[in-house]
C-alpha cells in the first residue's frame, strides 16, 4: 500500500503548531495503531479518518498558521489527492519519492527525519507589522504590553500550576514520551532553569510559542510563571551595549511581500526569538530552510539582521 504525504497549514484546537491528519480505510487496524503511537512520539496531535469526505471537510478549514502533515493511503488517495493539489500546500520534501513509501516504518522514518530537520526553522514568528496612525499604534502596544506586564507581575500560584499540569496530561494522554517530560516538569521545574526548559526539545517551547503567536490568553495565563521566569533571566543578562544578532528561517512569498511593503513600519514581536551573534549560524539555518522547500513552493530561507540598542527603551527597530 502506498502512502502520500503533504504538508500544509491548518487551524484546530491543537495547542502545538504541528499536527498529522491520516486518511486510511483501515487506519485503526492493529498495525496502524502501533504506527499511530510512534507518530505521536514525533508530533503529538494525530487525527485519523476512514471517510474521504470527512477528511476533505476538515482539510477545507485550513488557514495559514499551523503546520499539518496530511497522510493519504490506498485507494482513497485517488479521491483526495486531486483536491489536495488545489490547496496551498507544499510536499514534505523536495523529492516526491521520499514522501511516498510502501511500509509504515519507512513512512515514520521519513516524518521523523523531516521533523527533526525542520524543528524551529519553520516555526512561524509571532509578530505584527503595524502600519497605522500613531494613536492606533499606541493602543496596540499599550494593550499587549499591559497584558504581558500583568502576567509577569502575578505571583506564582500553586493551584494554577496544578491546572497547567492537568491540562498537559490531558493534551498528551497516550503519548508516553511527552507525558514523561510533563511529569518531570511538574515535579522538578525551577525558575532558575526556565531558559533551559524553553530551549529543550519539549512541549514547553512548542506550547509557549503557539500561545504567544495566536494570543491564547488561557494558555498564557497558565504558563505565566515560565514566561515571567524567562523574562527575568533575560533582563538580568541584558546587554549593556548595542548588539547585532542574526536569525535564519523559512518565510513564505506572501510574508516577504508584506515586509517589502512595510519599510518604515513598526514590527511588534509577540514572543521570544532565538538568534545568534554569528551570521554564519543564521546562514546555515537559512540554507537548511531552502533544502526543505520544494521546487513548487514559494517559501524561501531568509536571514534576519537585528540591531538592538538597550539605550533605546521606547522603540525597537528591526
Amino acid at each position: 500500500m502506498a502512502y502520500t504525504i503533504f504538508q500544509t497549514y491548518t487551524t484546530n484546537q491543537n495547542l502545538e503548531t504541528h499536527s498529522i491528519y491520516w486518511l486510511d480505510a483501515v487506519v485503526n487496524n492493529e498495525g496502524d495503531m502501533i504506527a499511530q503511537k510512534k507518530l505521536r512520539g514525533i508530533i503529538n496531535q494525530l487525527l485519523t479518518f476512514v471517510n474521504a469526505e470527512e477528511f476533505l471537510e476538515r482539510v477545507r478549514l485550513i488557514e495559514k498558521g499551523d503546520l499539518t502533515i496530511l497522510i493519504v493511503s490506498g485507494q482513497l488517495g485517488r479521491i483526495v489527492v486531486p483536491e489536495m493539489q488545489k490547496l496551498e500546500q507544499r510536499p514534505l520534501a523536495q523529492n516526491p519519492d521520499s514522501a511516498t513509501g510502501t511500509k509504515l516504518d519507512e513512512l515514520i522514518n521519513v516524518i521523523r527525519a523531516d521533523q527533526k530537520r525542520r524543528g524551529r526553522i519553520e516555526e512561524p514568528i509571532a509578530m505584527n507589522i503595524l502600519d497605522r496612525t500613531l494613536t492606533e499604534l499606541n493602543g496596540e502596544f499599550l494593550h499587549y504590553r499591559l497584558l504581558v506586564d500583568a502576567l509577569i507581575r502575578m505571583k506564582p500560584n500553586e493551584q494554577d500550576q496544578k491546572e497547567l499540569i492537568e491540562l498537559l496530561r490531558k493534551e498528551y494522554e497516550g503519548n508516553e514520551y511527552e507525558l514523561k517530560l510533563v511529569n518531570e516538569f511538574g515535579k522538578g521545574y525551577e525558575s532558575s532553569r526556565a531558559i533551559w526548559w524553553y530551549t529543550r526539545d519539549s512541549f514547553v517551547y512548542r506550547l509557549l510559542n503557539k500561545a504567544l503567536r495566536v494570543r491564547n490568553i488561557e494558555m498564557k495565563f497558565l504558563m505565566r510563571n515560565i514566561i515571567g521566569d524567562i523574562y527575568t533571566k533575560l533582563l538580568a543578562n541584558q546587554c549593556e551595549k548595542p548588539v547585532t544578532v542574526y536569525r535564519g528561517q523559512i518565510m513564505s512569498g506572501d510574508e516577504i511581500k508584506q515586509f517589502r511593503k512595510s519599510v518604515g513600519s513598526i514590527i511588534s514581536l509577540n514572543s521570544f526569538l532565538s538568534t545568534s551573534s554569528k551570521r554564519e549560524v543564521a546562514e546555515e539555518f537559512a540554507v537548511q530552510s531552502m533544502e526543505l522547500c520544494s521546487s513548487s513552493s514559494d517559501s524561501v530561507g531568509v536571514i534576519f539582521k537585528i540591531e538592538a540598542d538597550p539605550t533605546h527603551t521606547q522603540s525597537v527597530e528591526m
